[in-house]
């Protein structure tokens, strides 16, 4: 285990190391701050899949506030612009699901 903030040697590390992964509190917590600031409601945030790559966050959203109750999972993610990446919890789902209110 390597304690160390600089994201250019975090990334020399990965290319010259065999199965070594390097994460950083910092850069998760600041992802997540930063999130938060845009959209209150998000939980956790990453750049992905790229440590300088977009900001990527999460938040638990309700099908009918956000007014795409009883369409499907496509039809959701295109009207608001976002991945849905679980349904009521479930993980492995068909894109035709439909989206309870």
């Amino acid at each position: 285990m390597l304690r160390q903030f600089n994201r250019t040697l975090a990334h020399k590390l990965e290319q010259n190391l065999p199965n070594c992964s390097v994460l950083s509190l910092a850069w998760h917590s600041a992802a997540t701050y930063a999130a938060a600031a845009i959209d209150p409601s998000c939980f956790r945030a990453l750049q992905f899949p790229q440590p300088d790559g977009p900001l990527t966050g999460f938040a638990s959203r309700i099908a009918a506030d956000c007014g795409v109750g009883g369409g499907t999972v496509a039809a959701a993610e295109e009207a608001l612009g976002v991945r849905i990446i679980a349904v009521d919890g479930a993980i492995d789902f068909p894109r035709d699901t439909v989206l309870p209110d």
